[in-house]
């Protein structure tokens, strides 16, 4: 089937319902580049979709809301509009687009335009059904920004949210590790996505999110013909960069297995895709700190969180999310104690969600559930190793994504740009020890 959602589809039709314009003269003030991929009848669409008939476009803006290396495969913006209502007052409302980014050669071409696809589809098919699965067992939905428009279009890709900043949502110092307080939230809202899938996998012939949506079995892999050939020397540059710190920093006893992760990163990474129920469930598939935005109360503790970024959405096992988590985003100091807590934390929410839905059976035990994520320490080293050389780097050290033609020449020097940024920044090198004394902890190199 096609999962590609198109303008004329898609769970709500008021997310893409193409309206009669209404408007007031309405212009937009043109500040940079951009704005060509941002079409005044996407931005009437979600201003209807937002505040319902009645409304009248008067006037938007665009301004930038990122830098580098806090986004590689789009660009986002906020868009500030002023509008009008039936008491013909002006008014202000701001939303964030993310916008596909154009002009991209090589490996991440077809990978930007794989996300996209994965993202809309996302919010206009999967998570309505997500949150019927909440709604039916009385919980709120789940902690995402509303969505008010999307379209896949080629080379237009563009996605219209809510701008949570208006709610006191902001996003964390990528170059601070999350703290237990942040831990919870997170964990408590993965199980929510996890279990809501759980759900709704029972209801569907198949058993299978990822044969219903068939983009949801599309990754790193498989997205192109030569998608292997090309991810490949990337994933092989990132370990390499594990086996030079094993070999300078004393870790001899990990030699043999981390030469072995080096010499076949994707094919270790398809294996730990393939997953078997009760762990197969819909997982956010890039849970590293840039992707989730916090709300504090006054005493500065995170009270509540949204998720955002579903690009590499995938039905895989949950401890997948939960060791990308652990390995992008804490320090040892913060998983090393505190981690049965946090699966308990996870556990207790998945529970909620499922007792809820008509007393359905937990699939699974807290035993089973370690066991689960400790067969899955691989997999979260290798995120860690790809993800933490883009979280703790500065703007002036963000790869270059746009211009990939030559993937192995281009994986090289990316490998040896990160040993050298790990001779100045010991933060990083600190994070990447702390990888490997976990692997030490947990037996994980046999």
């Amino acid at each position: 089937m096609d999962d590609r959602p198109t303008l004329e589809e898609g769970a709500g039709d008021s997310l893409v319902q193409q309206p009669h314009l209404q408007k007031e003269e309405s212009k937009v003030v043109e500040t940079n580049e951009a704005e060509g991929q941002v079409e005044e009848q996407q931005v009437w669409a979600a201003l209807r979709h937002d505040k319902g008939n009645g409304v009248h476009l008067v006037t938007w803006t665009i301004e930038d809301l990122t830098q580098k290396g806090d986004n590689y495969t789009c660009t986002v913006k906020r868009l500030n509009v002023t509008f009008s209502q039936d008491d013909q007052h002006h008014h202000q409302v701001s939303y964030v687009a993310k916008i596909q980014q154009i002009g991209i050669e090589g490996l991440m071409k077809s990978f930007s335009e794989l996300s996209f696809k994965k993202e809309c589809l996302f919010y206009g098919k999967i998570l309505p059904l997500l949150n019927a699965e909440l709604q039916e067992a009385k919980l709120e939905p789940l902690r995402l920004p509303q969505c008010h428009y999307y379209s896949c279009e080629e080379n237009k890709g563009i996605l219209i949210l809510e701008d949570l900043s208006k709610r006191g949502f902001k996003m964390a110092d990528r170059k601070h590790t999350l703290d237990a307080a942040h831990a919870e939230l997170l964990f408590r809202e993965l199980a929510r996505i996890h279990a809501s899938s759980y759900l709704l996998q029972a209801h569907l012939a198949s058993s299978n999110l990822a044969e219903e949506y068939i983009l949801l079995a599309t990754d790193w892999h498989n997205y192109s013909e030569t998608a292997e050939a090309e991810v490949n020397p990337f994933m092989q540059g990132d370990t390499n960069v594990l086996v030079t710190i094993a070999e300078t920093e004393g870790y001899d006893e990990l030699l043999p297995w981390l030469k072995d992760l080096a010499s076949r990163p994707l094919s270790i990474f398809k294996d730990h895709l393939k997953t078997v129920p009760p762990f197969a469930v819909l997982c956010h598939g890039d849970c590293w700190i840039n992707n989730f935005l916090f709300r504090y109360d006054s005493a500065d503790r995170p009270v509540d969180v949204r998720l955002l970024d579903l690009q590499v959405c995938r039905r895989g096992s949950p401890a997948l999310d939960l060791t990308t988590l652990v390995y992008t985003s804490f320090s040892r100091e913060v998983r090393s104690p505190n981690l049965h807590h946090f699966l308990h934390v996870y556990l207790a929410s998945f529970t909620d969600v499922v007792i809820g839905r008509n007393n359905t059976t937990v699939p699974f035990t807290y035993d089973e559930l370690l066991k689960e994520y400790q067969e899955k320490i691989t997999f979260g080293v290798l995120m860690g190793a790809g993800y933490l050389p883009l979280v703790l780097a500065d703007a002036s050290d963000a790869p270059d994504i746009k211009h990939i033609v030559d993937e192995e020449e281009w994986a090289k020097q990316r490998e040896a740009d990160v040993l050298e940024l790990l001779t100045r920044n010991h933060q990083l090198l600190r994070r990447m020890r702390s990888i490997l004394d976990d692997v030490v902890e947990f037996g994980v190199a046999g």
